[in-house]
């Protein structure tokens, strides 16, 4: 029997979840069933280098960002040379010009995945991914959550849409370190500098604890000056460490006792379930994909979103309650090996061999 083909389709390689689920998937899919390639529109991003030294099956249209009008009819004859049985479209560009180059080239199935809440999105954006989204045959939404937002904002119902949660290499993530066993508490936050991450949550609620503390901030982006005057701000800099991007986090946070997700809305929150991975203890807000990770005081705890004093109040709970704490932090494994990479990456092989079946 002949391998399915399959093409992922994105506009660039950013960091960020997206590109780091498509660069799992990728690398982990059953490669005896699967013929994989990946079509980037742009050679952009600080995920390149590491897709491209992965030794990926990888075309890119254009060096440097070009205007997606001008780039769609490459994108058509990219489909028609290689014929592909499945195009599998991720995050907005490749969801609307890759959708309807791929149906301009003839190709019968369609994925996209959904891989948060579009809530940043403009009008414009939500219309054209509200026509895209029609021409698509199965939507896989990484939370229940984000199926429950297409129905709303989008109106897509029923089969067409599968809930398969966002994975990780369990293995990779695993750490021995135990937690809270220091009198200084060493914290980290892990996610790109924006609004919707909810940075300015932690730091301001961290500038109202009652005991001594390390932040790791991982992760860059646009709010990153903001941020770092906040914590001059509240004089906060010895406390409080910007890293940047780094494609080492689980080194980072080996020695770390507890990763905060501050999120202000969230499709899935795989930090979260990486963190849970390392045993380390978890505390995030309340919202949307998260509740498909944690249960609270059972694998981690939960504050009221964007409320500053709750998460103050939840960091000095977990000073004060370390035994308690740590009880909580021996669950973190177990409650996400139903994460890992070989339990989720079934449910891809069979959305696509059902398709082409």
């Amino acid at each position: 029997m002949s391998k399915i083909k399959i093409i992922h389709v994105i506009s660039a390689l950013n960091v960020g979840g997206a590109e780091a689920l498509l660069f799992d998937l990728v690398k982990n899919i059953n490669k005896e069933k699967f013929d994989i390639s990946i079509l980037c529109f742009f050679k952009q991003g600080g995920f390149v280098n590491k897709f491209v030294d992965a030794g990926f099956n990888i075309t890119f249209l254009e060096e440097n960002r070009v205007n997606y009008f001008f780039l769609f009819p490459k994108i058509v004859d990219f489909f028609k040379k290689e014929n592909p049985d499945i195009v599998h479209t991720h995050l907005f560009g490749a969801d609307f010009f890759g959708v309807f180059a791929a149906r301009f080239a003839g190709v019968k199935n369609i994925v996209s995945t959904e891989h948060n809440l579009n809530k940043g999105e403009g009008l414009a954006k939500n219309v054209c991914k509200f026509i895209s989204i029609r021409f698509v045959n199965k939507i896989i939404a990484i939370s229940n959550a984000v199926k429950t937002y297409i129905n709303k904002r989008y109106f897509v119902f029923g089969k067409n849409i599968k809930v398969i949660n966002n994975f990780i290499e369990v293995e990779k993530w695993k750490c021995d370190y135990k937690v809270l066993i220091n009198n200084k508490i060493k914290i980290a936050v892990v996610g790109r500098l924006v609004e919707q991450k909810g940075h300015s949550v932690l730091i301001n609620a961290l500038s109202k604890v009652d005991f001594d503390f390390e932040l790791l901030v991982i992760g860059d982006g646009e709010k990153r000056d903001e941020l770092s005057k906040l914590v001059e701000d509240l004089k906060l800099q010895n406390k409080i460490k910007f890293l940047g991007s780094c494609n080492n986090v689980p080194e980072l946070i080996k020695d770390v006792d507890v990763i905060v997700q501050p999120s202000l809305w969230e499709g899935f929150g795989i930090t979260i379930a990486e963190a849970l991975a390392a045993s380390k203890f978890v505390i995030a807000s309340r919202v949307d994909g998260i509740l498909d990770i944690i249960e609270d005081r059972k694998n981690g705890l939960f504050f009221d979103v964007g409320n500053v004093d709750d998460l103050a109040g939840k960091l000095n709970w977990v000073n004060k309650n370390r035994m308690e704490a740590i009880e909580i932090s021996k669950n973190a494994l177990e409650s996400v090996l139903k994460f890992d990479v070989k339990n989720v990456m079934f449910d891809y092989e069979m959305v696509y061999e059902e398709m082409v079946n």
